[in-house]
């Protein structure tokens, strides 16, 4: 037992983590993080566990590599964090940063098949990838409407308007009663 964190840490816990997954890269990567438990105070290490769900892997695994008791233990620990990171509302780009890794993650894991002609679910997923396309849409308001400047004008502005129009309609009113008058005196030279 570590007497810092007060927690069962197996002595090969880097060869059980490094067997765990078949990928080099991820093998990898959890090895140095399991490395790392042995330092971890309980925050640390919940937030590692966060990491690891967000990365795809299952509690009872987050529970062997980051030495949790049990898988729901593991569970508890992911939830306490995922609260933890999102409690401070105030912090709007953070909050939406870590939107993004969610949304992002979802996304990653049916494009494959959203894209695949031949995957007889491909209406499915491409169903499921657009819904989380429009949701990403709306986190970062690609999706909101323009920018409409409503212009409220003074009222001198509104006199000004209103004394160009009545110039106008003046004007135009002036032609038409000439050319009345003008039409007037063609007919009575043709009677």
């Amino acid at each position: 037992m570590s007497a810092d964190l007060g927690v069962k840490i197996p002595r090969d816990i880097v060869a059980e983590a490094a067997q765990i997954g078949t990928r080099g890269a991820e093998a990898v990567r959890r090895a140095e993080l399991a490395e790392r438990v042995k330092n971890m105070d309980p925050p640390t290490r919940a937030a590692a566990a966060m990491v690891l769900a967000v990365e795809g892997c299952p509690y009872p695994e987050i529970a062997n590599v980051l030495d949790y008791p049990t898988a729901k233990l593991a569970k508890e620990a992911v939830w306490a964090a995922i609260a933890d990171a999102g409690a401070d509302h105030d912090d709007v780009a953070r909050m939406r940063s870590l939107q993004s890794a969610r949304l992002d993650k979802l996304l990653y894991s049916v494009m494959r098949r959203a894209t695949a002609n031949s995957d007889p679910d491909q209406l499915s997923y491409a169903r499921v990838a657009l819904a989380i396309l429009d949701r990403q849409a709306k986190l970062f308001g690609i999706d909101a409407a323009q920018h409409v400047v409503v212009y409220t004008p003074t009222q001198r502005e509104i006199a000004q308007y209103a004394e160009q129009v009545t110039s106008l309609m003046r004007t135009q009113a002036g032609a038409i009663e000439a050319d009345i008058i003008v039409e007037a005196e063609i007919e009575d030279d043709d009677a």
